[in-house]
């Protein structure tokens, strides 16, 4: 990246810049961190349920992604 090259931060992203500034010891980041976890993991959730409601997901999906390789093949 070239030495004048600007990074712009779109408003979510200045807001967590400033909340963060105020971080003043590991503790408090890593509480920060796992409520920001559980946020997204919740958010993930409801998406699946939801999902799984309209019948998009079933038992037989999950079992067809247990069984699945969806590795990339190496050359």
């Amino acid at each position: 990246m070239d030495m004048n090259t600007r990074t712009i931060f779109n408003p979510a992203q200045q807001y967590m810049l400033q909340l963060m500034a105020d971080v003043k010891d590991d503790k408090t980041l890593c509480e920060i961190r796992d409520l920001l976890s559980l946020y997204f993991a919740e958010k993930a959730l409801s998406v699946i349920d939801k999902r799984w409601d309209e019948g998009e997901l079933s038992q037989e999906v999950m079992n067809k992604w247990l069984n699945d390789h969806q590795r990339t093949p190496y050359l």
